[in-house]
């Protein structure tokens, strides 16, 4: 058999013919993610069928059960409805349920112009990975859209912010320990150590690190921790937007000196999805309070001076605040684990990379709402910070979830 003849793969082309292959656009994939891409495909495919046939609705309506849209992508139905939300976010689909029984429609947007903005940011990924040497990880694809405000949840008083047990000035420097009584943990708390999943967990500590420029310039090992040294010297607070990788000139003329600057820009218009908290950070609680609530575009979703949503504003800074916590401390010890700083940085930075975190903290706030109502918490902000790094290491699955349960009210109320 020649060399020719061996690798020749017609035999395996024919196999894996046209009929049996999904296509999809890959600067889109990049641009808004694989799955996304794939169901915005098969839908054009489906709707360009059904026009060829002359079966579109009026309006350009066709219909796709769930069964139908997983025999032609494997796709089960959560997976589905993630995938269906994200693509009306963008703009690019609409869905609606209509008729008796009611069915799932779809009608494709037209616009052309947001489809090239979606391949242009898919090609500037692509090429963001052809840029060896730079230090810089690619964005990942723009998958999420900005949550809405929840609009049945509580929120605590003045006196539960100003009243935890987790004042600042009482902290230690090298570390906090959260312990309490093993019945106050949530029964979704796993320890690390004792998941059924060690290997992938252990793999998320290790090497999902979006933060691998900052590891690679301030450690000299992976367990190194920062010191004095290579902290960052913040002094501005357009410094701390440099130390996250924005560029505010390329946002405004005027240097900000405060998050309040930014209170008309979502998250969006602040390029948030290139941000990334360096690990040195750590040593500056004030820098990554004012990093977490510009990537969070606090003063956009709580307003600022007479606009401000008081009972808003006070949830969302405790979050924050929690948040800082974990981060600048070397070792938080909860219920059966230790969690580090690095560990709850890469966390957080995958979170912006993939979601935005103002969708983080909406969703952790119904969440914590939820645990509030089901159960008598004796020490609130320990309960708390334990639920809120729970939260965050399975945001995958709880914003799973919570846009599930968002659009099953949806259509009930329908």
């Amino acid at each position: 058999m020649g060399n020719e003849e061996m690798y020749c793969l017609s035999v395996i082309i024919q196999m894996l013919n046209p009929n049996n292959t999904l296509s999809f656009n890959r600067l889109m994939a990049h641009g808004i993610g694989l799955v996304e891409s794939i169901v915005y495909a098969i839908l054009i495919a489906k709707q360009s069928y059904y026009n060829a046939n002359g079966m579109l609705h009026e309006g350009g309506w066709f219909y796709s059960t769930i069964m139908d849209l997983q025999e032609s992508t494997t796709l089960g139905e959560k997976a589905q409805h993630t995938a269906i939300s994200h693509l009306v976010g963008h703009g690019l689909i609409e869905c609606e349920r209509k008729g008796m029984p009611a069915k799932r429609y779809f009608r494709i947007v037209n616009n052309p112009a947001r489809i090239n903005e979606i391949l242009e940011n898919g090609q500037r990924i692509c090429d963001s990975f052809k840029n060896k040497g730079s230090g810089a990880m690619p964005q990942t694809a723009e998958k999420r859209i900005p949550a809405c405000h929840i609009p049945n949840a509580t929120v605590p008083s003045e006196g539960y912010v100003e009243n935890t047990s987790l004042k600042e000035q009482e902290m230690p420097t090298n570390g906090v320990d959260y312990s309490f009584r093993p019945s106050a943990v949530t029964s979704s708390s796993l320890a690390q150590d004792k998941t059924k999943d060690n290997k992938n967990q252990r793999k998320f500590y290790d090497d999902r690190s979006i933060n691998q420029s900052a590891r690679e310039k301030n450690f000299e090992t992976e367990n190194a921790a920062p010191t004095v040294e290579n902290a960052p010297k913040t002094n501005s607070f357009a410094e701390v937007l440099q130390e996250i990788g924005i560029d505010w000139y390329d946002i405004t003329p005027i240097e900000p000196e405060n998050e309040e600057f930014f209170e008309e820009y979502s998250e969006r218009e602040r390029h948030t999805r290139q941000c990334a908290l360096p690990y040195a950070m750590m040593q500056n609680r004030q820098a990554v309070i004012g990093a977490l609530k510009y990537v969070s575009a606090f003063s956009y979703n709580c307003g600022c001076g007479e606009s401000e949503n008081k009972d808003e504003s006070a949830y969302y800074n405790t979050i924050i605040k929690r948040l800082a916590d974990l981060m600048t401390h070397e070792k938080t010890v909860l219920p059966s684990l230790s969690v580090t700083y690095a560990n709850v940085f890469d966390a957080v930075n995958y979170v912006i990379s993939r979601y935005t975190l103002s969708e983080f903290i909406y969703d952790f706030w119904e969440h914590w709402e939820n645990v509030k109502k089901k159960r008598d918490i004796t020490h609130m902000s320990a309960y708390m910070m334990t639920c809120l790094w729970n939260f965050l290491i399975n945001y995958d699955l709880e914003h799973a979830k919570a846009e599930e349960r968002r659009e099953r009210e949806i259509w009930n109320s329908g």
